[in-house]
C-alpha cells in the first residue's frame, strides 16, 4: 500500500493533464511508461497471500500493465490508485 501511494504521491506531483498530453504529443510512439509496473513487481511478495488480496493484486498489475502513456498513467494515479488501496485496507489483516 505505502508504494502505490508513495507512486501516486509521486506522479501527482509531478505531471497534471496538460502536462501529461504535452509529453504524449511530443514523444509519440515513444512515450511508455512501465516503470510503475516494475516498481510494483518488485515490491510484491511472491509467496501467496490471503486469496482477496492476491487477486487485488493481480488485478492490478494487469491494469497496470494497460499504462502505455503520460497521460494514462496520471489518470491512474489519479481516479485507480484510491481505489486499489482502500480495497487493499478492507482486506488485510494485522498481526500483532
Amino acid at each position: 500500500m505505502y508504494t502505490l501511494i508513495e507512486s501516486r504521491t509521486f506522479i501527482l506531483n509531478h505531471y497534471d493533464v496538460d502536462l501529461a498530453n504535452k509529453i504524449v504529443l511530443q514523444k509519440g510512439d515513444k512515450d511508455r511508461h512501465k516503470m510503475l509496473l516494475f516498481v510494483l513487481k518488485s515490491v510484491i511478495p511472491f509467496e501467496r497471500m490471503i486469496n482477496s488480496v492476491d487477486d487485488i493484486f493481480g488485478e492490478l498489475l494487469r491494469e497496470v500493465g494497460l499504462v502505455n502513456d503520460t497521460v494514462e498513467l496520471f489518470y491512474f494515479a489519479k481516479n485507480r490508485i484510491p481505489d486499489y488501496v482502500n480495497r487493499l485496507r478492507n482486506n488485510v489483516i494485522l498481526v500483532e
